[in-house]
């Protein structure tokens, strides 16, 4: 139904911006108590920099060094004046080591957006839970 009068056109803008502001607050508020419920309860859990340093030394230079190596074979067995063997296929092995980083750090990366997200939605719904049996406590 159109408001009639002029005051009642700026109470409802100004009940839909107290409202947004209040959902906005709300999920700000969520992300901080869940950020907190996190800290407490996975500080041992948490992924270190060494992993990444461990997957990056092994994902990289074990192709690059296989390649060089097979490179060094096919120089041996067929040599060719023009070509390098040793060189491409030390390239071609560094190109595969740092591809397989990179789904490496990929899959990782989703993995542990999604643990988060699960425990973030397992954090809410307790909060939820506990806000309804206060409800209840209130009521009775």
């Amino acid at each position: 139904m159109p408001e009639l009068y002029e005051h009642e056109i700026k109470d409802n803008k100004t009940k839909k911006q107290e409202s947004a502001l209040a959902a906005r607050l709300s999920a700000r508020a969520t992300r901080q108590y869940v950020g907190r419920k996190e800290n407490q309860s996975d500080r041992v859990k948490g992924r270190s920099g060494m992993a990444y340093l461990g997957a990056a030394g092994w994902y990289i230079p074990v192709p690059t060094v296989l390649g060089a190596l097979f490179g060094q074979w096919l120089d041996k067995h067929y040599p060719y004046n023009s070509v390098s063997w040793s060189l491409n296929f030390l390239l071609l092995g560094s190109a595969i080591g740092m591809l397989n980083m990179w789904f490496w750090l990929k899959r990782e990366g989703i993995d542990k957006a999604k643990e988060e997200q699960e425990l973030r939605d397992k954090v809410l719904s307790e909060v939820q839970q506990e806000l309804e049996e206060k409800k209840e406590e209130n009521k009775d």
